[in-house]
């Protein structure tokens, strides 16, 4: 992970990670900050302790709430106006869960998601294979109620809280899907979603093949074993599949695209001010710079397998093939909170080396193959995407 020093009232290590939805990065080091009231602010917060103090003192039904839900209420709407899904506050439990799901396991149901504008539902851009989401779910489906809770209303991170829970616990879902008149309501049973992150395997033609799940700490070296393992700048040609990877670290994402490009810029990184910016370059010795490449993309490609794309495509490294990527191209701090919540804020936009923009555009393709969910279902023994990577890398491209 990528470590940056601030000084003034704020100084600490942190990491910044790339999350597309509630898709994070792996544990974080506290950001220690001021945890007193600044003396200009006292007046401004006068109405919210006035509020706190009559609620706590004449509301009817105050039993029914703990002090710490009116709190994580009260900070909710604090991230919540800003309109950024990516910017939220996480309650210790959820905080926990998405801080350990880098290991590339956990318990829920499997899906990727992002909120759906027009009817404020969650929407379901890809699920895992072997998962009750792949079981029961449609890519394109838009949830609409969870255990009967209309979540229309909620935000990204507090509807796949409702969603997610302990394995072997049912969840029942309101679902909206296309070609059907009425919602559906179906009963998907949560299960502990084991996914492994990096896979290689050799295609006949000298042909290698990897596949980067998500951008855990640990795959640059799982990455290094496997292109080893290929010989890789050996190859005829080698696919990078990142298809459904949601993303990760930012360093994890510099250290992966250094395997392929021999020096040079990475990514740019802009901050809120102009002098904001980063240029970050290969971090390391590149394994296989000279194997003819292609990249393998879809709408479920997100945040750091965008920036690694989008660099391999930027600098001529690689073609892409398959659909449109997510578009998700910022980058956000964690911070850890006194209770053991915690806050993940955009702090920045990420470039290709060009100064290309990612960010709600994606990458495009330089070959465009759809492949959709119910067609693998259709003909799970057909992969188009694969087919034509490998076809464009035996032609040499």
């Amino acid at each position: 992970m990528k470590h940056i020093y601030r000084s003034g009232s704020v100084l600490a290590a942190v990491c910044l990670i790339f999350s597309l939805g509630f898709f994070a990065g792996s544990t974080l080091p506290t950001l220690q900050t001021q945890a007193q009231q600044p003396a200009e602010t006292e007046t401004l917060f006068e109405p919210f302790w006035e509020t706190w103090g009559f609620l706590k003192q004449r509301y009817l039904h105050i039993e029914d709430f703990t002090d710490e839900q009116l709190m994580e209420a009260a900070l909710n709407g604090m991230v919540n106006v800003l309109g950024d899904e990516n910017t939220a506050y996480m309650n210790p439990q959820l905080y926990s869960e998405l801080t350990n799901r880098m290991s590339g396991e956990y318990e829920g149901i499997g899906a990727t998601v992002r909120r759906d504008e027009a009817t404020g539902g969650v929407l379901i851009v890809s699920t895992t294979e072997g998962s009750p989401a792949r079981e029961m779910l449609r890519q394109g489906d838009i949830v609409l109620a969870v255990d009967g809770k209309d979540i229309t209303g909620l935000s990204l991170t507090e509807a796949v809280q409702l969603i997610r829970g302990p394995s072997g616990t049912f969840v029942e879902l309101k679902v909206m899907r296309k070609g059907t008149s009425e919602p559906l309501q179906l009963k998907v049973q949560r299960a502990r979603i084991r996914q492994e992150i990096v896979s290689y395997r050799l295609f006949e033609g000298n042909i290698g093949y990897v596949s980067i799940a998500s951008f855990a700490d640990n795959v640059p070296a799982d990455l290094e074993k496997a292109l080893t393992a290929l010989n890789a700048n050996q190859l005829n040609g080698l696919i990078l599949d990142m298809r459904n990877d949601p993303g990760g670290g930012l360093q994890t994402a510099i250290d992966v695209a250094s395997f392929f490009l021999e020096g040079g810029v990475i990514v740019r990184q802009q901050g809120r001010e102009e002098t904001d910016e980063i240029v970050y370059r290969a971090s390391r010795d590149a394994l296989a710079p000279d194997v003819p490449m292609v990249v393998l993309l879809n709408q479920a490609s997100a945040s750091a397998s965008e920036l690694v794309a989008g660099a391999l495509q930027d600098r001529g490294r690689a073609k892409v093939v398959g659909t449109l990527s997510f578009g998700k191209g910022s980058i956000q701090q964690w911070l850890r909170l006194g209770n053991g919540g915690g806050l993940r804020v955009t702090i920045a936009q990420f470039f290709k080396p060009s100064g290309g923009v990612i960010n709600h555009v994606g990458i495009i393709p330089d070959l465009v193959v759809p492949w959709t969910e119910d067609q693998a279902r259709d003909n799970p023994d057909y992969d188009p995407q694969l087919t034509e990577a490998i076809w464009q890398l035996l032609g040499k491209m």
